[in-house]
């Protein structure tokens, strides 16, 4: 009986055009897609000769059937050789398949595109541990590297990646690198893997200057990405990681990994505590408070105010200059302080006065204090770096870029044991 035209076009083999219904895949050589038991669901095609506006190829669409990320085509062809092989081969399209095929690699599978889903890596890692990456050396090419390294992180802990770029022979893809190499530069071409870490920092800092400060804390921005799910999943890896990267920018592993780790964003804890009714009370106002209710840790938020004295603005400062006017601080009282204070400071102490807070835990919110004024001191430090990095000759730039970064880690991540 065949199929109506609502059929194909349903299916993705027909389309509506000023002339009627055609071909969906005319002007391409068409390639038959298969599921991973054998049965043809779909085709693609790529366009012949090459048209720069038209896509380079074009897949069924989506249905019910053919749902691209769940596909891996010529799996079906090639399961055996990846079990025996130990490893697979990913390339992008269908002639990229072809050319590896024609050289006798038969463990290689293609992603119908330049995205490996993270359903399509369960699959592979089913079969075998060990990918070897042969995307585009273009632009799309390279992201499709970086978002696998991504979705591999999310889904596995144990596999191992090493990745070819074929721009290392000035070539754009692998059947370009047939043409040019042959069958035996080919198979060569796919000993000179680089592992994965290696080709993520080259990646992630290649147009990053990397003897600036920016362009090191940028870098590491990227990076960030790749490595939180990697220090959960697979520890061995993330240290690797974390120590070619130590000696890429000259910084501590340990501030490397405070920084890779950290979750919390650069923010401003040394400044906003909490905000009632649009009044905002930060650290120092919260001790004060602390002070005044929870008295058997008084001695404590005194040290604390002690030590952080030179970045108090409020009314911490005075409350630590009327404390030296007495003997000790259970002369402390609040009619007393009141009276030392002028007028602003009074205004701001009769908010912290009236402010309704009653910590259950105060020594948690102690700590969290003295965490935030810590964090004021250190951002202070690192904006007087920045005012010397714009002065400072050239020879004295690095020591000064590498204090910063280990500042910056220590802001970001806390303590790291």
């Amino acid at each position: 009986n065949g199929l109506s035209e609502r059929d194909g076009e349903n299916f993705g083999i027909l389309k509506r055009s000023r002339h009627g219904i055609v071909d969906f895949f005319e002007g391409r050589i068409t390639f038959p897609i298969s599921n991973e038991s054998g049965k043809v669901i779909g085709f693609g095609g790529r366009i012949f000769p090459d048209d720069p506006e038209e896509p380079k190829y074009l897949n069924t669409v989506e249905n019910a059937y053919f749902k691209k990320g769940r596909l891996l085509y010529g799996l079906d062809k090639a399961r055996d050789a990846i079990k025996t092989t130990g490893f697979v081969v990913l390339v992008e399209g269908y002639m990229d398949l072809l050319a590896l095929h024609s050289c006798g690699v038969e463990n290689v599978v293609a992603t119908l595109g330049s995205v490996a889903s993270r359903y399509q890596i369960k699959v592979l890692s089913r079969l075998c541990r060990n990918f070897l990456l042969f995307f585009d050396g273009d632009e799309a090419g390279r992201k499709a590297g970086l978002n696998f390294l991504v979705n591999m992180n999310v889904v596995d802990e144990d596999i191992s990646v090493m990745v070819l770029n074929p721009m290392d022979v000035g070539v754009k893809d692998p059947a370009d690198l047939l043409r040019k190499l042959g069958c035996s530069g080919l198979r060569e071409f796919l000993k000179k893997a680089v592992n994965y870490e290696d080709f993520l920092v080259s990646e992630l800092s290649k147009d990053l200057n990397l003897s600036n400060v920016n362009g090191v804390e940028e870098f590491l921005r990227r990076l960030k990405r790749f490595s939180i799910n990697m220090f959960s999943k697979n520890p061995v890896r993330f240290e690797r990681l974390v120590r070619k990267v130590s000696d890429m920018i000259d910084l501590g592993e340990t501030s490397v990994k405070m920084y890779l780790i950290s979750s919390s964003p650069i923010g401003e804890e040394g400044k906003k505590f909490t905000t009632v009714e649009g009044w905002t009370f930060d650290a120092e106002d919260t001790l004060v408070k602390l002070f005044l209710n929870v008295a058997d840790r008084r001695d404590e938020i005194v040290r604390i105010l002690k030590e952080y004295r030179d970045f108090l603005e409020g009314v911490g400062r005075k409350l630590l200059d009327y404390l030296e006017t007495l003997e000790d601080t259970g002369g402390f009282s609040e009619d007393g302080f009141i009276s030392f204070l002028d007028k602003d400071f009074s205004n701001r102490f009769f908010r912290i006065l009236t402010w309704d807070f009653e910590p259950a835990d105060p020594e948690s919110v102690i700590l969290d204090c003295e965490k935030n004024l810590r964090n004021l001191r250190i951002r202070k430090r690192i904006e007087e770096i920045d005012e010397l990095l714009k002065s400072v000759e050239d020879s004295k730039k690095r020591e000064l870029m590498k204090l910063r970064m280990e500042l910056l880690s220590t802001l970001k991540g806390g303590d790291f044991s």
